[in-house]
């Protein structure tokens, strides 16, 4: 198992902490029943099982910038049945 150093450990941790602090504020954005998700997301999920809409540009509570969101407009049909 390899070991890592405290720093490497401590920079990790930062990252993580970053990202799922990105992810609730992208969370609290969204109108109710709305779902947003982050361009970097997007970017990550295979477009043949979601359909997103228009962007959206928003302003992130603490994290500087515009940050591009885009609201889930539907599931498709397989990943429907999934639920």
């Amino acid at each position: 198992m390899p070991r890592f150093t405290e720093v490497e450990v401590v920079e990790v941790w930062e990252r993580v902490r970053l990202v799922s602090r990105i992810g609730r504020l992208v969370a609290a954005a969204a109108d109710g029943g709305q779902i947003l998700v982050s361009s970097s997301m997007v970017s990550m999920i295979d477009a043949t099982e979601f359909e997103f809409g228009e962007p959206i540009n928003a302003q992130l509570k603490s994290i500087p910038g515009v940050h591009v969101l885009r609201p889930l407009a539907r599931l498709s049909p397989v990943v429907e049945s999934w639920a």
